[in-house]
């Protein structure tokens, strides 16, 4: 398995040490976004607890109220 630094770039690390979300530039948003959590396989809104890190257009491809906005 991959260390974080590897996976996530050693900025990224020291984002996560401090509870924050790791970040990455999308060229189709033309900025930074930051990975969110999805929750699965139960959405939140209907009580979920389990969630997969995702980035915004991963979320929405598998829940159908995320829209990443761009």
């Amino acid at each position: 398995m991959p260390s974080a630094a590897n996976k996530y770039g050693a900025e990224n690390v020291e984002r996560m040490a401090k509870g924050r979300a790791p970040q990455r530039y999308n060229a189709d948003k033309g900025g930074i976004e930051s990975m969110e959590l999805s929750h699965e396989p139960i959405p939140f809104r209907d009580g979920g607890k389990d969630f997969i890190p995702r980035w915004p257009q991963d979320h929405a491809a598998v829940d159908p109220f995320r829209r990443p906005g761009y």
